[in-house]
């Protein structure tokens, strides 16, 4: 459902355009964070964790939202922001709030605690096997052990 602005356009196709704004302004004041691909309405693989961020910084310049007010801004698909949203308030950074008496769409209002959001594991965690071979008692470097005597042995064919 849209409505009709003063000047007689779509409230919603406005609201949009001022988040997609929003976005590029949020982009350039944070390029060093990682999320300086993110375009307007899309999803470009970003992580759970960079999702909330955003979402966060832009309940944040409002006094809460629902998750059809963050998809009708433009500001990312509803998957996405029920992720992002589910991150933040697991996390402590979104509160749920219930409004009693409105639409289903409409009843669940989210709003910032003003917890920040745990800092993300940037580590790639590299497979490896030292403590299972210290569990084991296998040394990484092999002993060197001193030979006293060697002898070679051939055999031969022609016995």
């Amino acid at each position: 459902m849209t409505r009709m602005a003063h000047d007689g356009t779509h409230a919603r196709r406005r609201d949009a355009n001022e988040s997609g704004a929003w976005i590029k302004r949020w982009i350039d004041n944070n390029e060093t964070c990682g999320v300086a691909r993110r375009r307007a309405g899309d999803d470009l693989g970003m992580s759970t964790h960079e999702n909330a961020e955003i979402l966060l910084a832009w309940i944040r310049e409002r006094s809460g939202a629902t998750v059809s007010e963050i998809v009708a801004s433009g500001l990312m698909k509803s998957r996405t922001a029920s992720d992002a949203i589910q991150y933040a308030v697991r996390s402590g950074a979104l509160e749920r709030v219930v409004r009693v008496g409105a639409t289903a769409k409409e009843r669940m209002q989210y709003r910032a605690t003003g917890v920040a959001l745990p800092t993300p594991r940037i580590s790639v965690v590299v497979p490896s096997f030292d403590g299972l071979l210290e569990a084991w008692g296998i040394t990484r470097e092999p002993v060197a052990l001193e030979a006293k005597e060697t002898h070679r042995h051939q055999i031969s064919d022609n016995e």
